[in-house]
């Protein structure tokens, strides 16, 4: 829902998508090293 309704903005929503990727990618690193001995 919420990815349909930037996609009006266009370049701006990538930028956004991307931004948000780069957090849960983050967010999954953390965890993966919080995880590992």
């Amino acid at each position: 829902m919420l990815y349909a309704g930037l996609n009006k903005w266009g370049f701006e929503s990538r930028r956004v998508i991307t931004c948000l990727k780069k957090l849960e990618i983050r967010k999954l690193r953390k965890t993966l090293k919080i995880t590992k001995p």
